[in-house]
């Protein structure tokens, strides 16, 4: 049976390979956009946005209630990471749906 800092190990270094992979996403995603590829759109970055501020709005309603620092502290990067790989999964789907033609 693991301890509970084993799987606090084992949990950080799953999302250290999830950053890896959503950064790598990054990357292509820069790259696409320089050749020519869609950028994101205005509704886009807004739906992003609002995300953030619902993440945000669900942290101060955690501790309004009384949820330990350490608590929001250790689900902090939790959230980012997710809202980092949904994002890149969205791009993922516009890369998809609008390849870049073929230059000579």
């Amino acid at each position: 049976m693991q301890t509970p800092t084993q799987t606090a190990d084992y949990a950080s270094g799953q999302m250290g390979i999830v950053f890896i992979v959503a950064l790598v996403a990054a990357i292509i995603d820069w790259r696409y956009k320089r050749h020519g590829g869609k950028k994101p759109t205005a509704k886009d970055r807004w739906m992003f946005g609002a995300a953030c501020g619902v993440c945000l709005i669900c942290f101060a309603i955690l501790g309004l209630m009384g949820a330990s620092a350490d608590g929001l502290g250790a689900a902090t990067p939790f959230m980012l990471l997710l809202l980092f790989v949904v994002w890149e999964l969205g791009r993922w789907r516009v890369r998809r749906k609008n390849p870049i033609a073929n230059r000579p």
